[in-house]
């Protein structure tokens, strides 16, 4: 990770810049560097190296996150190219406006169709998120949010003959985007598959399955919500509400 967070701020910074304006006992100075992603603290590696580049690691025990050098395989994707914290404030904001947030959560619903899919599954997606820190992927258009959101776990589902329960997930399993922002700027090239998390195969429902990673997909998919009641959105709207945004200048 080339760039990490200064202190509790949006502000972007490098080995070298770190080095150059607070020296190497910047931790005596009560500096600290974070994670933009996962927002964990992280530190200082071949600052003095020949062979390698200075940069910014994680601790161990931090693969889950797309910016560790110990990234899990599944999550590697999700490594974006570029970051803008203000951005991310924003988009969080825009995506828990009611009207925007029932329908990332009709377009999710839609893609686990004849199984559970719960207003308290959606909140932990959306906390895996925050975990993740998906908002501040930079020029992440807010139709691809539900997209990434159904990658980030398993779901459980229970087959109508024998209600035999089975784990079930989504995967890009014809070609998995290189970067997270190849979903929005090769749209249509991806499809999301729903599969059987034990064989992999596909399961047949519903219709649309694979789908076309694209915002006219998300549109399409996200159209009926007219089965939403207060409820549904009284829980939603408590998910994980955007930050403050003070101590963010």
């Amino acid at each position: 990770m080339l760039k990490a967070r200064l202190g509790q701020t949006s502000q972007l910074i490098t080995v070298s810049d770190l080095l150059k304006k607070y020296g190497s006992q910047f931790k005596e100075q009560g500096v600290e560097i974070f994670c933009p992603l996962c927002e964990k603290p992280v530190f200082v590696y071949g600052a003095h190296s020949l062979s390698v580049t200075a940069r910014f690691h994680h601790p161990e025990g931090s693969s889950e996150c797309a910016f560790s050098h110990a990234s899990e395989n599944r999550y590697a994707w999700l490594h974006p190219k570029d970051i803008d914290l203000e951005a991310g404030i924003n988009l969080k904001e825009h995506v828990f406006k009611e009207e925007n947030l029932k329908q990332i959560y009709a377009f999710c619903h839609y893609l686990c169709r004849k199984q559970v899919f719960s207003t308290s599954k959606f909140c932990k997606l959306v906390k895996l998120a925050d975990q993740k820190n998906i908002w501040v992927y930079k020029n992440l258009p807010f139709w691809a949010v539900g997209f990434i959101l159904m990658t980030l776990d398993d779901f459980e589902g229970q087959r109508s003959k024998d209600k035999t329960n089975y784990i079930y997930r989504f995967v890009f399993e014809n070609g998995k985007p290189k970067t997270v922002e190849d979903l929005w700027e090769k749209q249509g090239k991806y499809q999301l598959s729903k599969v059987f998390g034990d064989t992999g195969k596909m399961i047949n429902f519903p219709p649309e399955n694979p789908f076309i990673v694209s915002e006219e997909t998300f549109e399409e998919l996200s159209k009926d919500q007219e089965w939403l009641q207060f409820s549904h959105i009284n829980s939603l709207m408590k998910c994980s509400p955007p930050r403050q945004r003070k101590n963010l200048t």
